[in-house]
């Protein structure tokens, strides 16, 4: 019985969300050159492993950790290089 409410349960929470966010599994270990790297996002908080999705230029995506150092260091870049951009539009008349 509680197996099977359980079941109606999760069934639910997916009809009612929709699909889950993309949660990470496994990490690229490899540096990623970050004027290569487009964009990044942050994983879904209900996924087992906190990750980032790194997008680069030509599409591709990536699972990084975030804990790494050279990670924060792109998140970093793309967050400065998205306010500059923000603050260029927002000086236009």
């Amino acid at each position: 019985f509680f197996g099977a409410l359980h079941f109606i349960v999760s069934i639910s929470n997916f009809l009612l969300c929709g699909l889950p966010n993309l949660c990470c599994f496994h990490f690229y270990v490899d540096r990623l050159p970050k004027n290569k790297v487009d964009d990044y996002r942050l994983t879904s908080p209900h996924c087992p492993n906190k990750g980032i999705i790194v997008r680069m230029q030509n599409g591709k995506e990536f699972c990084v950790n975030p804990d790494q150092r050279w990670v924060k260091g792109i998140t970093n870049f793309i967050d400065q290089k998205k306010m500059a951009e923000l603050c260029r539009s927002d000086s236009k008349p």
